[in-house]
């Protein structure tokens, strides 16, 4: 379920791709513009509400992210889903539920 959701600042080249597994940084740096290591995200909610463990969506889901640590005004990030990121594109925050324990079949047979 999304909580919040943000755009992504300018790129150097206009966008950016990005490849599942590499680190990818997201800050509020306003002299920076953002490449396939990093990009700026202009919304404290976001960095006031984002955890580690917390995964977030860009372009409707098309890429995805998962938050490996965050501070006052970055979270560092690994690529999931890999793919292009832009200025403009949307993020979503993502809280993921718990999965629900299963009973063991042994109790269940009981």
């Amino acid at each position: 379920m999304p909580l919040s959701m943000a755009r992504l600042g300018r790129f150097a080249e206009g966008c950016a791709t990005l490849v599942a597994g590499d680190a990818f940084r997201l800050d509020m740096d306003h002299e920076l513009l953002g490449d396939e290591h990093r990009a700026p995200l202009f919304c404290q909610q976001v960095y006031d509400t984002v955890r580690a463990g917390m995964h977030l969506l860009i372009d409707s889901g098309r890429v995805r992210l998962r938050v490996i640590s965050v501070g006052p005004e970055h979270a560092e990030t690994r690529v999931l889903i890999g793919g292009t990121v832009a200025e403009g594109h949307t993020v979503h925050l993502l809280r993921l539920r718990p999965q629900r324990r299963l009973w063991p079949m042994r109790r269940l047979r009981q």
